[in-house]
């Protein structure tokens, strides 16, 4: 978990971050900066999926996949962030879940971080 402290004009926020992905997040500002390193909190929020053969080519199997009902995500809790993975994020409407944003690389195209949160 990560504690951020949010300044809002005249008075200041505690945020506590959980991260339920199983991946430690570097998160960075605007300009690059990295700004928060978050580890995983041991619990992990995902979407719990069925998938069904519904066809086949050239020998292989072609499955449709269905979403059923995301798991591992606490109720809300004041002043409390959840960072999921963007297909749970995607599966859910509030304003306390958010995902890693847009993807930052280094030279060599690998992953080292985001480039803050999304919803």
């Amino acid at each position: 978990m990560a504690r951020l402290v949010l300044s809002l004009e005249t008075a200041y926020r505690v945020m506590d971050i959980i991260n339920l992905t199983p991946h430690t997040l570097n998160i960075f500002d605007e300009q690059g900066r990295e700004t928060l390193e978050i580890e995983p909190s041991g619990q992990t929020a995902r979407v719990e999926t069925t998938r069904e053969k519904v066809d086949e080519v050239a020998g292989v199997p072609i499955y449709e996949t269905t979403t059923d009902e995301v798991v591992g995500l606490p109720e809300p809790k004041e002043d409390t962030l959840y960072v999921v993975s963007g297909f749970v994020c995607s599966e859910v409407d509030r304003s306390d879940v958010v995902s890693p944003g847009e993807l930052i690389r280094n030279d060599d195209g690998n992953p080292i971080g985001a480039k803050g949160f999304s919803r």
